[in-house]
């Protein structure tokens, strides 16, 4: 049940040995990445199922609006990723520059 987790956690710390040049932003994607996918795991739902037990005052098994928080942070995470991605800085000095014709292979 924590298998999900658990590979997440092994992800976050692995990713940035794996790759040293992280820097702070790719690095909070990575964690937004991560917050989404393991949305439906064991220990996510069971703070959510803690949290709508605050929020609720009926005695059931499971309280009024659990669910939610795990559709809305499915729903954020992807949302959240594309803008970060999007909204990089471009750096003028990381790509050079090339014409149409410097990469081809075929002569014409």
């Amino acid at each position: 049940m924590l298998s999900i987790e658990l590979a997440a956690v092994v992800a976050l710390l692995a990713i940035p040995a794996w790759q040293p040049d992280l820097d702070g932003r790719r690095f909070l994607r990575l964690v937004v990445v991560l917050w989404g996918t393991t949305a439906f795991g064991a220990i996510h739902t069971m703070a959510e199922y803690l949290v709508m037990v605050k929020f609720s005052d009926a005695n059931w098994d499971c309280p009024p609006g659990t669910g939610y928080l795990t559709v809305a942070v499915i729903t954020i995470s992807p949302i959240l990723t594309a803008i970060m991605t999007l909204r990089t800085p471009h750096r003028s000095g990381d790509e050079p520059h090339q014409d149409h014709h410097s990469g081809s292979l075929i002569l014409a």
